[in-house]
């Protein structure tokens, strides 16, 4: 079968986890065509051919969401994303793909819509709109999330939802699935030394400043783009493989509030916590989920004191030996394709 996948392309988080569902649709003999924008369709060009385009990104300044500015960039470049919007329509008219799958990647879900194609969301921002999101607090945030993934993502026949937590669907086409962590992440041998490990988006010299604060405590910092030791605080440059082995054996995880980064805390048992991007409504309501699983905390700025609360919660902290009955992605994804084809 013919399947178009579209991924986002802001950050890296959906094209890791696409990766994988995308080898295991070509394993079962179906041909995958990418899109995807930025980075993401550099990675994606090693699993499956990919044509890279725009996409919707958002500008940060001093750890804070410019809506302003994100606005004003995305019209900016809107001319490419209509652009772009026909050649698919005309791809997909002209080489019509039985079906496209889509990870919060709006043009090709738009695709799949004005052609009537059948479409499959597969993502975590679907929490907020096909599932019980009534813990999270109420308010413009909250409403202008779920406006804005109904808009990137129109009228799905059905909703894969990555959670770490057993929310209540709210629809027929949604199913609450086990978050996917990539195989590099599930082979990793899991210890626990005394370093934590901290991935702030956006994160700039004054991180260090902050963590020079807590000399007793030794910290491995991605994010900054060089390797140096500083005192009490490691910096590196990214790579998977030595992002994978400090991941794995760190006491405790800080970062933002990507689900891909929780995901894979919470399957190697790392306590975490999260600092979500202000006015980033996906990242807080990935925050307020993971303090809802009792796995982790949240706190808006980094400080010397919510360290100090979040060295208290590591300490106690008991990895769960019972986890959560979820669903597995790829048995529902195939019963999924079945059921579309049929």
């Amino acid at each position: 079968m013919h399947i178009w996948y579209g991924v986002n392309g802001e950050g890296m988080g959906h094209a890791m986890r696409s990766a994988e569902s995308i080898r295991w649709l070509r394993l079962q003999g179906h041909t995958v065509q990418g899109y995807a924008g930025g980075k993401a369709s550099e990675y994606l060009r090693s699993v499956t051919p990919t044509l890279k385009i725009p996409f919707l990104q958002w500008v940060v300044r001093q750890g804070t969401v410019s809506a302003l500015q994100t606005g004003l960039f995305n019209f900016v470049q809107s001319p490419f994303l209509l652009f772009t919007f026909g050649r698919l329509l005309f791809r997909g008219i002209i080489h019509r793909p039985r079906l496209i799958i889509t990870d919060f990647e709006p043009l090709t879900a738009w695709t799949a819509f004005v052609l009537r194609i059948p479409l499959i969301s597969i993502d975590n921002q679907h929490s907020i709109t096909d599932a019980d999101s009534s813990a999270l607090p109420s308010g413009m945030g909250k409403w202008s999330y779920q406006l804005f993934t109904r808009v990137m993502i129109p009228f799905p026949r059905r909703t894969l939802i990555y959670s770490f937590l057993s929310l209540r669907t709210l629809t027929p086409r949604a199913t609450i699935v086990a978050p996917l962590v990539k195989t590099s992440v599930v082979k990793a041998r899991v210890t626990r030394e005394t370093h934590f490990l901290v991935y702030l988006n956006k994160s700039d010299d004054s991180l260090i400043s902050l963590l020079h604060i807590l000399p007793r405590y030794s910290f491995i910092v991605y994010g900054l783009n060089r390797d140096a030791q500083l005192q009490n605080v490691t910096l590196r440059s990214f790579n998977d493989a030595s992002f994978i082995r400090d991941f794995a054996s760190c006491r405790g995880f800080i970062s933002n509030g990507g689900m891909t980064s929780l995901s894979e805390a919470l399957y190697l048992h790392k306590p975490v916590l999260c600092i979500p991007l202000a006015g980033h409504h996906e990242q807080e309501a990935n925050g307020h989920f993971l303090v809802q699983s009792g796995k982790g905390m949240m706190g808006k700025t980094l400080t010397p004191r919510l360290f100090q609360q979040f060295q208290q919660f590591v300490r106690n902290y008991r990895a769960p030996k019972h986890h959560e009955q979820l669903s597995a992605w790829k048995p529902v994804l195939q019963k999924t394709l079945t059921d579309l084809i049929s």
